[in-house]
């Protein structure tokens, strides 16, 4: 859970937190790169760990699911790698 996670780098001697974020929607990726950014001064590292199934046959599913499992899982890796690169541009090295 993400309160165990934050406890146990504050441990540590660091900070956590915790944002919510829609991948599948490149302003909010954005929005969440940028929050980071404020939060944390920078961003080091960005791992695109997000991802959704869909759960019967494709060809028996539901058009929406599968356009849903497409945004997530390979548009939504595209918006992070544009937005955390941006982020990393900003603070002076190579994206």
């Amino acid at each position: 859970s993400e309160k165990t996670v934050r406890e146990t780098v504050e441990e540590l001697g660091a900070n956590a937190g915790g944002v919510c974020c829609d991948v599948g929607d490149a302003a909010d990726v954005d929005r969440f790169a940028e929050e980071a950014e404020g939060r944390l001064g920078g961003i080091d590292v960005w791992i695109n760990n997000a991802a959704t199934i869909c759960r019967e046959r494709v060809a028996d599913g539901d058009l929406a699911t599968l356009e849903r499992v497409l945004q997530v899982n390979l548009r939504g890796t595209i918006y992070g790698y544009r937005s955390a690169t941006r982020v990393i541009a900003r603070q002076g090295r190579p994206g």
